[in-house]
């Protein structure tokens, strides 16, 4: 079922988004608001680098990840902090020791609670650690700074996969994936005994403290502002679970050539934005390309592209 493509004027994105060039050493970014983009820089010193993670809903404050180094320059810990708009740090919001790391961070819908993952250094899994460190979920209360909840050794860190906009809008519930189809493992080396061994998109209702997993399989979930759909990846296909009715709908198959890589929903939501670029014969000759899918008819929209490619950003 593929979208059908919608002729006529091109659609504008609403909303800010914040691209952050990859790769850059200068750690360029720019802000794409009313087509008008401007520039900034992320920090960066001898003994701190920086990573754009996400905006806040309701100020232009964005959070990103302070990755500490040492004089070899090996990242030795991490922090989270937020970020104006020039670059500059605001505040650390959460400090960690050496060996502890901040993953991803991503606030509700009204930043009143803030998700952050966290991991450990694992140095009995040998050289390949750095792929298998368990992965924790945290969630804050944002304007107290107190935890309200934590979720320790959720799986591996290469099998974990939560993006941008996984809460609710109720702010009550936020989805997430496993998926044991990536795996880097050491000959010899046993695995760790995690909370959710199983793959699928879950769903954890933080008053409930309990878990529902929604598709057995799947990847980038991500929830629809209206709160009606999430939308998630599988099998190069663009799925829908329409939470009302707890059903699944297909919405979109990749073309020929095409490969499904990343999926936002339009603040509005009533658009998916997707990044599927077109590869040639073995993977090579990328082609970048993008699309917008009306999701009430499963329409391919014209629009104005923001031509993000493969780098990191933040929408809102």
């Amino acid at each position: 079922m593929n979208a059908c493509k919608s002729e006529g004027q091109n659609h504008k994105l609403s909303g800010k988004i914040v691209v952050c060039e990859l790769p850059s050493t200068e750690g360029k970014c720019y802000i794409i608001n009313d087509d008008v983009k401007k520039e900034f820089f992320l920090p960066k010193t001898k003994e701190r680098e920086y990573d754009l993670q996400s905006w806040l809903n309701k100020k232009d404050v964005l959070i990103g990840i302070e990755r500490n180094k040492s004089q070899s320059r090996k990242t030795t810990h991490s922090n989270l902090v937020l970020l104006d708009t020039l670059g500059n740090i605001i505040e650390r919001l959460i400090e960690t020791e050496e060996g502890q790391y901040i993953g991803l961070a991503y606030p509700s819908s009204n930043d009143s609670l803030l998700l952050f993952t966290t991991e450990v250094e694992t140095k009995e899994m040998g050289a390949l650690e750095l792929f298998n460190r368990p992965v924790s979920i945290n969630v804050i209360n944002f304007k107290s700074r107190a935890i309200i909840k934590q979720m320790p050794n959720i799986c591996s860190n290469i099998n974990f996969d939560i993006h941008e906009s996984p809460w609710s809008p109720d702010e009550d519930k936020f989805v997430y994936s496993i998926r044991s189809d990536r795996k880097v493992v050491e000959a010899g080396k046993s695995g760790m005994i995690y909370l959710q061994p199983e793959d699928g998109v879950y769903i954890y209702n933080i008053k409930q403290d309990s878990f529902t997993r929604i598709a057995e399989k799947g990847f980038y979930a991500v929830w629809s502002p209206k709160g009606d759909n999430i939308a998630f990846l599988n099998d190069n296909k663009i799925w829908l679970y329409k939470t009302l009715s707890k059903s699944i709908e297909l919405l979109y198959v990749a073309e020929k050539q095409e490969q499904l890589k990343i999926i936002h929903w339009t603040p509005d939501g009533d658009y998916l934005y997707v990044i599927c670029p077109k590869y040639g014969g073995n993977n090579f000759n990328m082609q970048h390309n993008e699309k917008l899918i009306r999701v009430k008819d499963r329409e391919e929209v014209s629009f104005v592209k923001p031509n993000i490619g493969l780098n990191v950003f933040t929408w809102k």
